[in-house]
């Protein structure tokens, strides 16, 4: 299938383009909502300003696709191949990323406010001064990822793991943090009030112990 035939039977009112193969396909600026591209190959795709809110790119192949300043919102990436790729300033309020592979993925000011990365991979991953407020991350791997500047406010990082990763100048106020691992991550001007960082392994490899522990009754 081409970009052609693509928005040919879009138009016409067809959504489901499941397995579709449109390796390296201009597709900038198209208009794709709510559209089924579960598992299609989409590699190397320009998608820059596409709107795909509410599109299912569940398990689709979207390694080193440019998606920056795209929308999509809602939309469902469930353990897609983002390797490399570009989400620079998109819009993924709400999307579900969750087990989705973002390693090295370059998402710089992209707003993922309530996005649900559960069990993400973000190895690497720049996320300067992007959106995670209220964003669902247990148990996710943001190793070696620069966090610097970004916007964490709220958000569950249960178990998550932030080794070396940059937070400098990063908001984690009323953060979920028991159990991540930070060890040798930079916390400089970091914005932890009233964040939860019980049983969390340090930047110097100390683990984090409430003041007061609560005894249960026998």
């Amino acid at each position: 299938m081409d970009t052609d035939e693509l928005l040919k039977r879009y138009s016409a009112g067809e959504r489901d383009f499941s397995n579709a193969m449109l390796d390296e396909a201009n597709l900038r600026e198209v208009e794709l909502v709510g559209a089924n591209l579960s598992r299609a190959i989409l590699r190397g795709a320009d998608l820059r300003g596409a709107n795909l809110k509410s599109v299912n790119l569940s398990q689709a192949n979207l390694m080193g696709a440019n998606l920056s300043q795209a929308n999509l919102n809602l939309a469902k990436l469930c353990r897609a191949n983002l390797r490399l790729a570009d989400l620079s300033e998109a819009s993924l309020q709400e999307a579900d990323l969750t087990e989705a592979d973002l390693q090295r993925a370059t998402l710089k000011k992209a707003d993922l406010s309530q996005a649900s990365l559960r069990e993400a991979i973000l190895n690497q991953a720049i996320l300067l001064m992007a959106n995670l407020s209220r964003a669902n991350l247990p148990w996710t791997i943001l190793a070696e990822a620069n966090l610097k500047a970004t916007n964490l406010q709220q958000s569950i990082l249960f178990m998550a793991d932030l080794r070396k990763a940059n937070l400098s100048g990063a908001n984690l106020s009323q953060a979920y943090l028991p159990g991540a691992y930070l060890l040798e991550a930079t916390l400089s001007d970091v914005n932890l009030r009233e964040a939860d960082l019980k049983g969390a392994i340090m930047p110097d490899g100390s683990i984090n112990r409430p003041a007061h522990s609560i005894s249960c009754p026998a």
